[in-house]
């Protein structure tokens, strides 16, 4: 979705990446509330049933939905239509590849998080109605963030945000160490807000930035398919190994300390300097 939406900016300035990626935020935060209901008074087989007729809806919106006019422009490129390797900028692909790095390790962290939030609150006293409750928190703390996030990067610089991010989901795995009420933990839910929502726009503009012309999906996909797929499945996996064999708390500091690792490569490694222009 997100190289999507950039390729419908392109012709259609007037799409804001923020305020569609929080549009599904907002989307997922009622549905959770209302799913948790659901599942409490009618059972978990139902959820299959609302969850295909989406699903369905879902599909007819993409088939509705033009696709993006306007093909990239490539600059640099020689007589045969391909881009010159001069139009790869070595400092920016090795910037590219720190960032990769220190992306996918804090989504690891974060992923072995939130595939094992569900046990934590159950372990903590908490029922169907409060998962639903917190997720309705955690995205409905998405949807200001990514509303704000044009005005955001245009007065920060997007490694700034990105730091900062990195900052709040190391602050998010803290919280679910140390809160130990069922009511605390569903309320530290609201971190969700400055970790991921702020992640996601400014990684968006900081790739758009350092890719070569006509390679910035390519760059979005490569990104997309570290930090989300293989900090996704690492985090995922090991997280159930770690937790099956040392308990959930043990998964949690190994997920904080993963992630703080990956906050330090990306402030010594990933970060450039340059100055906003407006």
């Amino acid at each position: 979705i997100d190289s999507w939406t950039l390729s419908h900016s392109a012709d259609k300035p007037w799409i804001d990446y923020g305020l569609t990626r929080g549009m599904g935020s907002l989307g997922f935060a009622l549905t959770a509330v209302i799913f948790g209901f659901f599942l409490d008074k009618y059972g978990y087989n139902i959820m299959f049933y609302i969850h295909f007729v989406f699903v369905i809806i879902s599909v007819v919106f993409c088939f509705i939905i033009e696709p993006g006019r306007n093909k990239p422009v490539l600059k640099n490129v020689d007589n045969r239509g391909k881009m010159s390797i001069g139009e790869i900028k070595f400092k920016d692909l090795v910037k590219f590849i720190w960032f990769l790095i220190a992306a996918t390790l804090v989504f690891t962290g974060f992923r072995a998080n939130a595939t094992f939030f569900p046990l934590l609150l159950t372990e903590r006293g908490g029922n169907n109605s409060m998962l639903g409750m917190a997720f309705f928190i955690m995205a409905g703390s998405e949807f200001p963030v990514l509303f704000a996030s044009k005005k955001l990067l245009m007065k920060f610089k997007d490694t700034t945000l990105i730091t900062v991010s990195m900052v709040f989901f190391c602050v998010r795995i803290l919280c679910h160490i140390l809160a130990v009420p069922v009511s605390l933990l569903i309320l530290s839910q609201i971190t969700q807000g400055l970790s991921f929502a702020l992640f996601l726009p400014a990684c968006v503009y900081y790739i758009r930035r350092i890719a070569p012309s006509g390679l910035t999906s390519t760059y979005l996909t490569i990104a997309t398919s570290c930090y989300f797929g293989i900090g996704g499945i690492l985090g995922s996996y090991f997280g159930g190994i770690i937790t099956e064999s040392y308990g959930i708390f043990t998964m949690l500091n190994s997920s904080l300390i993963l992630t703080v690792i990956g906050l330090l490569v990306f402030i010594f490694a990933g970060r450039d300097n340059y100055v906003i222009t407006h």
